[in-house]
């Protein structure tokens, strides 16, 4: 389920990198036939009041202080307007409608950039865990080449401090909020790939003898310091926009896709060379999203050749039917209300799901095959036999506070919606 919308948004990626091959990122100004009259370009609005600050902006014009009174013009109100990056993310790239009741049809450039992602996917894994092996060494090794590119202009730009300092210093009246709480278990859940099956997947390819622990452990330390400079150079460009647009850092924060499609690129509008940093964010972006579609489908080719040994003579017929399957299961995904389908598995594919697996797993780990019996099977494979101390945390973690916090977590939020 997680894989059929994934790719979707990875291909919304795709329609973003390409449209940006322009003399202008096409979302920056209110000048386009998709654009209403609510839409408001900052950059338009300062350059009228540059000229003369007793102009009008209205309509997305311009007009003299005369002109306005004999027509009575007032200024556009900015609470009441709509910015340009999202009429162009709402209006443009999904064709949104006003809901479930107006599905429309499918959006010929949404399908496209979707057969092209699946197109991508598939002929990374049709060869095999070798080949998907040799490409991930490139998909997840270049995007932090241009995190660093993208935070070394980050941190130049006015304002970046202020976002640093948002992103850095703690609130922690947050900690009261079980929505906070609820939130960071999902991403730890999805960013370490537990409960999806990604991990296990690629795990059951390494040799009897890997050193798993150390690769644990690269996994845990690296992930967590992956995401905390991620946020820095994301929090870098928000105190940028904070300071174009006069407004706090945390007016300017959102979360989800109103990030990565409306409020990052109506920051990268306003650097200059727009569009380099357009097409190396989205580029990165695209590389990050297919690392872990990558991971999504192999768990499903593997459960078939698991289930069915015999279709393991057919590896690139199976990834070809699969990888056909899901791109026709997303394509409602590709109307003008798939964004509405999107939302709705997206709550509840990827999040209680994770943690319900997770549960799971904790309990049948612990209370079924028994925490003995994993370390000893550990022992076997590594030749590490834990010390008492860690034995003794492991078993608590394993039996009673991952379980705990999993079970309040779920219970709150279950109190909450009802």
């Amino acid at each position: 389920m997680v894989a059929i919308y994934y790719n979707v948004i990875i291909s919304w990626t795709l329609f973003y990198f390409f449209d940006s091959f322009r003399s202008q990122v096409p979302w920056k100004f209110c000048h386009y036939w998709f654009n209403t009259e609510s839409c408001f370009a900052d950059q338009d609005w300062s350059a009228c009041k540059a000229a003369d600050p007793n102009n009008t902006f209205s309509n997305r014009t311009c007009f003299n202080a005369t002109y306005s009174a004999l027509h009575n013009l007032t200024d556009i109100s900015v609470n009441n307007s709509v910015s340009a990056p999202e009429e162009y993310f709402n209006l443009y790239m999904l064709g949104k409608s006003e809901g479930f009741h107006d599905i429309g049809t499918v959006r010929w450039q949404l399908l496209l950039s979707l057969l092209v992602a699946w197109v991508v996917v598939a002929a990374c894994l049709i060869k095999g865990i070798k080949t998907s092996g040799r490409v991930i060494y490139f998909t997840a090794t270049f995007p932090y080449l241009i995190l660093l590119i993208l935070f070394i202009r980050g941190i130049t730009l006015d304002g970046a401090i202020e976002g640093l300092k948002f992103y850095i210093i703690p609130d922690f009246s947050k900690l009261s909020s079980i929505g906070v709480w609820e939130d960071a278990a999902i991403q730890v859940f999805y960013s370490f790939s537990i409960a999806g099956g990604g991990m296990i997947t690629y795990a059951s390819y390494n040799k009897f003898t890997n050193n798993l622990v150390r690769d644990a452990l690269i996994i845990g330390i690296g992930d967590m310091l992956t995401s905390i400079f991620s946020g820095m150079v994301v929090f870098s460009i928000l105190g940028f926009m904070a300071r174009q647009l006069n407004k706090s850092v945390a007016d300017v924060v959102e979360s989800g896709t109103g990030l990565a499609f409306i409020v990052y690129p109506d920051g990268i509008a306003r650097m200059p060379v727009s569009i380099l940093w357009a097409l190396l964010f989205f580029f990165m972006l695209f590389l990050l999203g297919i690392d872990s579609q990558f991971a999504m489908v192999e768990t499903v080719i593997t459960f078939v050749f698991d289930q069915f040994p015999k279709t393991r003579a057919f590896k690139p017929t199976v990834v070809i039917v699969i990888s056909i399957v899901l791109f026709l299961c997303g394509l409602p995904l590709t109307t003008n209300g798939g964004v509405y389908i999107l939302e709705v598995i997206d709550a509840y594919a990827a999040g209680w799901p994770y943690m319900f697996i997770g549960l799971l797993e904790c309990l049948v780990v612990a209370y079924v095959y028994g925490v003995e019996n994993f370390l000893n099977d550990l022992k076997q494979m590594t030749g590490w036999c834990p010390g008492l101390w860690v034995r003794t945390h492991l078993m608590t973690v394993i039996m009673t506070v991952s379980p705990i916090l999993i079970c309040v977590s779920m219970l709150v939020k279950c109190i909450m919606l009802l």
